[in-house]
């Protein structure tokens, strides 16, 4: 027997998202789900029998738009309930960590209700792979979309929309254009929770900048010099592992990193997270950077 199920993760998502768009109002007919879902016309009908193969019945109206015919006795949009997402959680955890339905299964839980451990936990994606549907997209030239990217302040992000333009510090980073944002950024590879590479060709033709050790790629160089507790130190290098020619050890456990940077909106981030056990110097442009800070986020640096 032909198995019918999606293979791709990314195929996965978009029949998760295609039962979203058929479970409540407004419908729409299979050329408009098309376009949201960034497929072809003949892939939505693929979508549709297959989920009409696994009993989820799709039918069409007076307009020809496709919905789910299901009496939930709630809000349309709510999705699964919360307990019955627990609960497929539970039944997941028991399969083998080796089955990728199953770490699939588990990535799209985190995603829709931010239940269980973090996304890193629930899958076996490793930079490896990432890296190679990155390189997969550009060579061919094609946008991609991060899935549950963790940024350096541990925040998640669902989604970020990418023209990605070169890989940076030995395959470390992916330099890319966010479309949403409308600027270039750095993205560490090992935070990545999927890569998915889409059909539409990146937006336009983009130059590789060099950015500084946080990413930041301003227009001039600027030399800060920060006094690290031993904490911030093993972070800093953890983080980027390219500063440790930059720091050397001071009296009392304490550490210099002198850095030099593209402009003050990254290293200022990352001093932000650990104002208690940072503390700026004086020398090269640490008046400025003070100043810079204190403006940004108040007096104490």
């Amino acid at each position: 027997m032909k198995d019918n199920a999606p293979k791709d993760l990314q195929t996965l998502y978009r029949i998760f998202n295609l039962i979203k768009l058929l479970s409540a109002p407004p419908y729409y007919k299979v050329s408009e789900l098309a376009k949201r879902l960034e497929v072809s016309d003949k892939t939505v009908y693929s979508y549709l029998q297959l989920l009409e193969s696994v009993g989820y019945e799709p039918d069409k109206n007076k307009h020809h738009q496709y919905f789910l015919p299901m009496d939930r006795g709630r809000k349309p949009a709510d999705g699964l309930e919360v307990d019955d997402a627990k609960y497929l959680q539970e039944m997941l955890w028991q399969m083998p960590d080796t089955d990728q339905r199953r770490n699939q299964l588990l990535l799209w839980l985190n995603r829709q209700y931010a239940i269980g451990p973090v996304v890193e936990n629930l899958t076996r994606y490793t930079p490896a792979e990432h890296r190679s549907r990155l390189t997969q997209a550009l060579e061919l030239r094609k946008q991609v979309r991060l899935i549950n990217y963790r940024g350096a302040d541990g925040g998640l992000s669902p989604q970020r929309h990418l023209d990605p333009v070169a890989f940076q510090q030995d395959y470390t980073y992916l330099y890319a254009y966010d479309l949403e944002k409308e600027d270039y950024r750095q993205f560490h590879l090992g935070r990545i929770g999927y890569v998915e590479v889409l059909e539409t060709d990146i937006s336009r033709d983009h130059v590789q900048a060099i950015p500084d050790l946080f990413g930041w790629t301003g227009g001039t160089w600027f030399n800060v010099r920060l006094e690290l507790s031993e904490r911030a130190k093993q972070l800093l290098l953890e983080e980027y592992p390219q500063a440790r020619p930059s720091i050397v050890p001071l009296t009392g456990g304490q550490w210099l990193a002198d850095l030099r940077v593209k402009g003050f909106p990254g290293v200022g981030r990352w001093c932000l997270g650990l104002c208690a056990e940072v503390r700026v110097l004086e020398g090269g442009d640490g008046a400025a950077f003070r100043v810079y800070l204190n403006e940004k986020w108040g007096e104490g640096f």
